[in-house]
């Protein structure tokens, strides 16, 4: 007898050229909200991709120059955007991680989960854009719950 085996969905990740906007910021969100829903219309074969489960959402920001947002802020239009494309409901995240980066200062890029082929896209954009985003959502691992540095398990010692 064989039993069914379920392999769970990939994380879902992208690098778009543009700069964020606020939650709060006033004006039309649409165009905004569709460069999100449409990269990842592109990554998945049927929406939403992940039709159940504990997820996260990792947002990092980077920028050259003065412009600087809140990074807390980042986050809900992204989220919002991906509603029944990548997952039913944005209720089913469960952790969030935002990271402003400046890239015209000092700083290490830590390639652990993106692709080769994303992974080059980013590098490319770095060498030429002002404003990166790099979004990424899968399903969280464990149910762990630390303190202390985030990260905290891949920082050497």
């Amino acid at each position: 007898m064989t039993l069914p085996v379920e392999i769970p969905p990939e994380p879902v990740a992208f690098v778009l050229e543009t700069r964020p906007k606020s939650a709060q910021s006033k004006g039309k969100k649409e165009k905004y909200s569709a460069q999100f829903s449409d990269a990842a219309k592109k990554l998945i074969l049927t929406s939403p991709h992940f039709a159940s489960g504990d997820l996260y959402l990792r947002v990092v920001y980077l920028f050259r120059g003065s412009f600087r947002i809140d990074v807390d802020n980042i986050l809900k239009p992204i989220a919002d955007a991906m509603r029944s494309v990548v997952y039913k409901d944005d209720a089913s995240i469960v952790k969030c991680c935002a990271h402003r980066v400046d890239i015209g200062t000092s700083y290490t890029l830590v390639d652990r989960a993106l692709s080769a082929e994303k992974y080059s896209e980013l590098l490319t954009l770095i060498s030429k854009s002002e404003h990166i985003l790099v979004v990424e959502v899968g399903l969280m691992p464990g149910g762990d719950v630390a303190f202390g540095p985030i990260d905290a398990r891949e920082v050497k010692a």
